[in-house]
């Protein structure tokens, strides 16, 4: 008996130490955020989640669904945040602890609750815990689905399975179906993973023997595997090769098309990747005259790269002034081009969906471009001034300072909303 109590009285202590060094943990990465001082480890923490722009769907996750033009802070989440990645009306946040954060629209499921909807806006509009996932390291959030990499190099997905992107082996019809819960992307498939990112409806994966993964819609070739999909869902359902690339130290998705960046080189594949309109690469296609790149972002159908030495080039469609060159309209720029009043970039963010495009530099400022306002909806872009007629929108034509958007270390754009997360914190 006595041996058995001594046992008790051990394992109570252990659960005790256990409890003290993660609340310690915690509490140090909590006090380091609001002191202001920022954070070691990651190159890519920061300090709480913060939003700008539309808000109808909960996406800005401070509790309501109205617009805002100044920044508000997301609830629920707090300390290191090591990244944030938005689809079409939703986002995704990793914390330090490896929990997976979701909040906005959950029409089709892709907020990983078990269920379509929530609310009388159909949405979350404060962060709610993916269940079923621990030790994530990166997220990737689709149109309607969302994707997460674990620290085993195993993949995992959830929301609408449409155009086969949960790489399932399946799609489904009508809208919306699908699985509502994480799910793990079987490792007859995949395994050994190290990057992840998803396009509007599918997903590309690296696993670390260098191999390169596609599955989902495929109607314009953007899985990279080859050929374009016809007839039922135009998909991939389970991931497919992508040959011809190797080497990948950067990926970055699109409406319907992906960009990566391999030994300085950027390839591109999909729809309208060398800014032709109805252009489509069906497997990796190296862009001519680009070399040194550091960071790519693609939002909706227009692309961009960085160079080492500060500078940023675009190319693709004009639309709502994403080319940050004054071109605005159904146009195209059929190769890379320098965007003019950028220095010292360090990384660039887009969205699947994204309306407008940042820069974020060594100094620490934040430069953005794009759309300003839709009727009465503003966007990220809200706080930036400066802005002129685009169509019938306003728009900001060429790169702007953000105010308040300093030491960004992750970002991502909505159709009109972005979401970020700073080294700093904001204060």
């Amino acid at each position: 008996q006595g041996l058995v109590e001594y046992s008790i009285i051990l394992m109570l202590i252990a659960l005790v130490v256990v409890a003290i060094v993660r609340y310690i943990g915690t509490s140090a990465s909590n006090a380091t955020c609001e002191a202001g001082t920022g954070l070691s480890g990651s190159s890519t923490a920061g300090c709480g989640v913060y939003a700008i722009g539309n808000g109808a769907n909960g996406q800005l996750g401070n509790g309501g669904t109205s617009n805002t033009t100044t920044l508000v802070k997301v609830s629920n989440l707090s300390g290191e945040i090591l990244q944030v990645s938005s689809g079409s009306n939703s986002s995704l946040a990793v914390d330090a602890n490896g929990n997976v954060w979701a909040w906005g629209d959950n029409t089709y499921g892709e907020l990983g609750q078990g269920s379509t909807g929530g609310g009388s806006c159909s949405c979350y509009p404060t962060p709610v815990q993916v269940a079923g996932l621990t030790n994530i390291i990166a997220v990737s959030d689709g149109d309607l689905f969302g994707m997460a990499l674990k620290s085993d190099g195993t993949v995992w997905t959830w929301g609408d399975n449409y155009g086969g992107d949960l790489a399932t082996g399946s799609s489904c019809t009508p809208q919306p179906c699908g699985v509502y819960n994480a799910t793990q992307v079987s490792t007859t498939y995949l395994s050994g993973v190290t990057q992840i990112v998803a396009f509007e409806d599918g997903g590309i994966a690296v696993e670390k023997n260098g191999s390169v993964w596609g599955w989902g819609a495929n109607p314009a070739g953007q899985t990279g595997t080859g050929s374009a999909s016809a007839g039922g869902c135009s998909c991939i359902t389970t991931p497919t090769a992508v040959s011809g690339l190797s080497g990948v130290t950067a990926l970055a998705g699109g409406n319907t098309a992906v960009l990566a960046i391999a030994g300085g080189s950027v390839y591109a594949w999909g729809a309208d990747m060398l800014g032709a309109s109805n252009h489509q690469d069906l497997s990796p296609t190296r862009v001519s005259g680009v070399s040194g790149a550091t960071a790519i972002a693609i939002s909706t159908s227009s692309f961009f790269v960085a160079f080492g030495n500060g500078t940023v080039s675009s190319w693709g469609f004009c639309g709502n002034a994403l080319l940050g060159n004054g071109c605005v309209g159904i146009a195209y720029q059929t190769a890379p081009a320098s965007v003019a009043g950028l220095s010292k970039v360090t990384g660039l963010s887009g969205g699947v969906f994204a309306q407008e495009v940042y820069a974020f530099t060594s100094t620490g400022a934040t430069y953005g471009w794009g759309l300003w306002q839709t009727g009465t909806t503003p966007t990220g872009l809200a706080g930036v001034t400066g802005q002129a007629a685009c169509f019938v929108n306003q728009c900001i034509l060429a790169p702007g300072l953000v105010p308040g958007e300093t030491d960004l270390t992750s970002m991502s754009s909505e159709e009109y909303t972005a979401v970020f997360t700073s080294r700093s914190g904001m204060h």
